[in-house]
Parts: C-alpha cells; structure tokens; sequence
C-alpha cells in the first residue's frame, strides 16, 4: 500500500477515481484515460486548501504508470511543477519546475517474516515549503 502527498491546483473532492488508463494514442510516452484502458483507481483526500492549491494525500489501490498525475489532471486539479499534466501558467507562476508528488508512506508485508512494515520517506524541501505556506 502507497499513499503520496502532492500540491495540486484547486481543490479537487474528496474521492475515488475509477478511470482506466492506457498508453497515449499520439504520444506515447504519455498516459491517457481510456475506456478500454487497464483498470485504475486512485483515493484521494484533500488534507488543506488554501484558495488556490491543496495538499492531497493521494492512494492509489492501483498501480499504473503515470496514474496519481493522470487521474488528478483529470478531475482538473494537476499536481503542480508536472511539466506533462500539469499547467504550465501556473508552474511558471510558482517557479516550480518539478513535480511536487512525493511517494510518503510505504506499508507492506515482509517477504520472509511475514512482518507487517511501514516506511515513510522524508519530505523534501521543496514540498515542506509549500506545505507550510498551506498551513
């Protein structure tokens, strides 16, 4: 089980995305929500707001490529600094070039004592800056 934490434009619902996503038709090194797709569903939890981003804690129950940034572009609220879903006006206006997902909390069970783990990655500075200014 994974659970992320992004910045992402507006303040998107508190919800279960369930859209199927598969390979770009054109461009193909991009994801595109499709009907016929492979099935994918993210969680996702609105943890602040402050009238124009949010911190989102984003669980996927899935694991597709690129799903977390493909599913929150959809419901038009891009991770910000994605330079391939996002919103390139609003990543320039924050001065952000990268993106601000962060892979937080790993949970599973270890392979050979059967031991349930909890790992949780420290966040960077980057995104802590962003997430004080929520506060």
């Amino acid at each position: 089980k994974k659970k992320y934490l992004a910045i992402t434009i507006n303040k998107p619902e508190n919800q279960i995305i369930n859209l199927p996503i598969s390979r770009h038709p054109v461009n193909r090194k991009e994801m595109a929500i499709d009907l016929n797709g492979k099935e994918a569903i993210t969680e996702i939890k609105v943890l602040a707001y402050n009238d124009k981003l949010s911190l989102v804690l984003a669980i996927p129950q899935t694991g597709r490529t690129h799903q977390i940034r493909l599913h929150l572009k959809h419901i038009n609220s891009p991770v910000l600094g994605d330079t391939v879903y996002g919103n390139k006006n609003f990543n320039n206006h924050f001065k952000i070039n990268k993106q601000l997902l962060h892979a937080y909390i790993l949970e599973f069970f270890h392979p050979i004592n059967n031991c349930s783990m909890t790992i949780t990655a420290p966040i960077g500075a980057e995104l802590k800056k962003f997430i004080k200014n929520m506060s």
